[in-house]
């Protein structure tokens, strides 16, 4: 890794295992490096550690890009870097998303989507995969939705759960608005989260602007969806609470 990056960390409620520090600074090398290869080789040897697949998304790429999220706030890397490792996970994840184990029963129709005027999609496409292989039937619609066409769908097919992102704080009063405007359906008994950083640092925020929830990262939202849903909140197989072994 150049000299000039610091060594990973991030948030992580738990010490990690050696190998699993190890693997994340390579992951965050190889994405600032453009390096797709390199980037999902990491995250296969990460897996056949024995972690499940929404646990590499959990513990490897949303940890690595809490880092180039603060890299690119402390002037280290470019936009222009960010967007590499932003694109260079994106691949990651599309191949990971064919290894997602398949849920064992339905839990309900969910739509993921960032609001209008949103840039960024990483997030709210892992909280879609991870959710989807927690057994929702998601459609993601990815970031830059007109509003009128998210109210449109929301409408037309009528989903149990709507998970919306906003990263920067300008987004939250069209977070506020499409929230407002799915309760004017008749929405009021469907589930509405929120996530993303604007909302971190703000810990009421969701309940001011109507939503049932917000997930702070991806485990949190899981957990978030499962309570609010009714369903277990017990950690899945090969949890990486415990991390990698040493």
């Amino acid at each position: 890794m150049s000299a000039s990056l610091p060594d990973a960390h991030g948030p992580c409620d738990h010490e990690p295992a050696a190998s699993l520090r190890i693997a994340r600074a390579s992951y965050l090398h190889a994405i600032l490096s453009g390096d797709r290869n390199s980037a999902f080789a990491v995250a296969m040897e990460v897996l056949e550690s024995g972690l499940s697949v929404p646990d590499v998304y959990m513990e490897l790429l949303q940890f690595a890009h809490y880092e180039v999220g603060r890299l690119w706030q402390s002037n280290v890397i470019t936009v222009a870097g960010e967007h590499i490792a932003t694109a260079v996970t994106q691949g990651v994840l599309a191949r990971l998303y064919a290894l997602l184990p398949a849920a064992a029963a339905s839990r309900g129709d969910a739509i993921v989507t960032g609001v209008e005027g949103e840039l960024h999609q990483l997030g709210a496409n892992m909280v879609a995969d991870v959710i989807e292989s927690d057994g929702w039937n998601v459609r993601f619609l990815g970031c830059q939705v007109p509003h009128r066409d998210i109210i449109a769908l929301v409408d037309s097919t009528r989903p149990s759960l709507v998970g919306i992102s906003a990263t920067m704080a300008f987004s939250i009063p069209r977070v506020a608005s499409l929230i407002s405007d799915i309760r004017a359906l008749g929405g009021n008994e469907l589930m509405i989260m929120v996530g993303g950083g604007a909302f971190r640092g703000h810990p009421e925020l969701w309940r001011e602007i109507g939503a049932d929830g917000y997930g702070g990262d991806l485990r949190e939202a899981l957990a978030r969806v499962r309570t609010l849903s009714g369903s277990s909140v017990a950690e899945p197989e090969g949890s990486a609470a415990s991390g990698l072994n040493s």
